[in-house]
């Protein structure tokens, strides 16, 4: 209670710290000290980790558009899927490999008339490379050595077997009576939704699935090299009018015949079924190198099944309970916004959109009922509160809240190029033009901070949106986020920041830093920075490369970022100091 009253006085006198996520909740869920303007009752909104990392859901993961109906012989490069044995579609490697590209690409194809499989890979001494692009396929099967190995990207799938396969932004399920991922080895999965696995049917054909399962192979091949990020999973309970099998499972690892190794769930979403995870291991066969990490757990699940060892260990560290709506789409359509907002809560939660027209209606999602509770036969996926498609009239940006007990900022989509402020009582939107003087003074206090610390930004600033907290300053915020009991870590300086021109292309070079989460790099015809194209690269990334005119002046800069838990689960972003190019005309 008294960490409470700290957040709230401080909300009530209007101190908003320079975090990088705004809102009036609680204070542990900001970001950096180096990010917000802070003014007296305004609110700059910036991004959270979801406005980055997006969750999955049905609508941004998965095919899109028309697709081309694979013939029943298709020939691309020379190379043929065609059916063999019945009416299912087959990619034979080793039969081909003389005609063989070393890449091979495949895109906008529907194969979801028959199964598809790719074979004898294993008898490949050549390498070879399969991509697979927005296409549709039933159930694939990937039987394939190590020199055989497929990437799919944007595919739609019923159900995945096989090996060395690696996949982001995929979907699996749609209505499959079976489980929607069985991986073998040498597999990742990377922003992926698992959902709309199997609906009640007669009795005869009743049966529990999961959503993913490593099983072990009967030949005693072990499983290993298995990675999953950023993946959800939609298997609520679904009544069965025999119980015995209704225990659909999201995560499940039933060892019966093979061990594993190196395994890893991190950043995953699990909404529902009756036992949220499930490990079995038949014959005292081994797990090692198993990684959990930031799991988050909706209201719907009930317990771990059978679970022992290290593998309980991890999720009871690793994962918490959904205590909120989340959004995980925003997309612009002829008829205005459309928000994918899911509640896997127990209780009704009240959403709140304020978009530059205002703050829009309440809109009341419905709870997420419970395990075993669910009694209804006829009750389906499409009845759970998960990717509920909220319509709101068009508008240049977008602000999400949960508001069922307090306000929690919970999405921000920006498609203009002003920022956004907003009045921290009434949230309604605030024109910084009409609310600047000729100089502007802001205070930070807490309980436990004796000595006021006033900043002041010159007016030119105030209204740009360019200012960075002092060093002196970002101390002063750091103290004030401690006594709230969060612990924002130092991320180093970048160094041997260079650049120099690559044909058409100007090169950025740096030293790599360890133990980041990945750097971030501002391109701006402006010294300000205030109008800029920013680029997210990854934490091995030690280059960069953007086509710039030539003959002009560019301001570049670039800073490394970390990711750190703040909270049940709330992941915030802590970044380091800018490190600028010197102003150079690149000729």
């Amino acid at each position: 209670m008294l960490k409470r009253k700290i957040i709230t006085k401080i909300l009530l006198r209007g101190i908003i710290l320079s975090c990088g996520i705004a809102g009036i909740a609680f204070m542990n869920h900001q970001r950096s000290a180096a990010e917000n303007i802070p003014t007296n009752n305004i609110i700059h909104i910036t991004q959270q980790l979801e406005d980055i990392k997006v969750i999955p859901d049905k609508y941004n993961t998965g095919i899109k558009g028309e697709l081309i109906q694979a013939p029943a012989e298709l020939i691309i490069s020379g190379i043929k899927i065609k059916p063999s044995g019945g009416m299912d579609r087959k990619l034979d490697l080793f039969y081909q490999s003389a005609q063989f590209p070393q890449e091979l690409v495949i895109e906008n194809y529907d194969f979801s008339s028959s199964n598809f499989s790719i074979q004898n890979g294993e008898k490949l001494t050549n390498k070879v490379h399969l991509i697979f692009r927005n296409c549709k396929f039933q159930s694939l099967v990937i039987s394939s050595g190590k020199n055989a190995t497929s990437q799919f990207e944007n595919c739609t799938f019923t159900h995945f077997s096989g090996s060395n396969a690696n996949f982001n932004n995929c979907y699996f399920g749609s209505g499959t009576n079976g489980d929607g991922i069985n991986p073998g080895e040498n597999c990742t999965f990377t922003n992926c939704m698992v959902a709309d696995l199997i609906h009640p049917a007669d009795e005869a054909n009743e049966n529990h699935v999961d959503g993913f399962q490593i099983f072990g192979s009967s030949s005693g091949e072990d499983n290993v090299n298995i990675h999953l990020d950023n993946c959800r999973f939609e298997v609520p309970c679904i009544p069965f009018s025999k119980p015995s099998g209704a225990l659909n499972c999201p995560l499940t690892m039933t060892m019966r015949y093979s061990n594993a190794d190196n395994i890893s769930f991190e950043n995953c979403y699990i909404n529902g079924g009756v036992y949220y995870a499930m490990m079995i291991r038949a014959n005292n066969q081994t797990i090692t190198n198993l990684s959990i990490k930031n799991i988050h757990l909706g209201g719907n699940s009930k317990n771990l099944y059978d679970c022992d060892g290290e593998f309980t260990k991890q999720l009871e560290e690793n994962v918490s309970q959904t205590d909120r709506l989340y959004v995980s789409s925003v997309r612009k359509s002829e008829d205005g916004i459309h928000l994918r907002v899911s509640n896997d809560t127990r209780t009704k939660r009240k959403l709140r959109v304020v978009t530059n027209h205002g703050l829009q209606a309440p809109i009341v999602i419905p709870a997420c009922p419970y395990g075993r509770e669910i009694i209804e036969d006829s009750m389906l996926y499409n009845d759970f509160p998960f990717d509920v498609d909220v319509k709101i009239p068009d508008a240049e940006w977008v602000v999400c809240y949960d508001m069922t007990e307090e306000a929690i900022q919970i999405r921000f989509v920006n498609w203009s190029e002003k920022d956004v402020y907003l009045n921290s009582t009434t949230f309604q939107p605030v024109n910084i033009e009409s609310t600047k003087t000729e100089s502007q003074q802001f205070q930070i206090e807490t309980e436990t901070v004796k000595e006021k610390g006033t900043y002041t930004f010159t007016e030119k600033e105030s209204v740009k949106g360019t200012q960075t907290f002092t060093e002196k300053e970002s101390a002063k915020a750091s103290e004030s986020l401690s006594v709230l009991g969060v612990k924002v870590p130092k991320v180093k300086k970048v160094k041997g920041f260079k650049a120099k021109w690559k044909g058409k292309k100007l090169k950025l070079s740096w030293k790599k830093i360890g133990k980041i989460g990945g750097y971030q790099i501002q391109v701006s015809k402006r010294k300000s920075f205030s109008k800029s194209s920013k680029f997210t690269v990854s934490k091995s990334a030690t280059s960069f490369r953007k086509k710039l005119k030539r003959g002009r002046k560019y301001y570049i800069r670039i800073r490394a970022f970390t990711y750190y838990k703040v909270g049940l689960y709330t992941k915030n972003v802590a970044y380091g100091k800018w490190v600028k190019l010197k102003k150079i005309n690149y000729k």
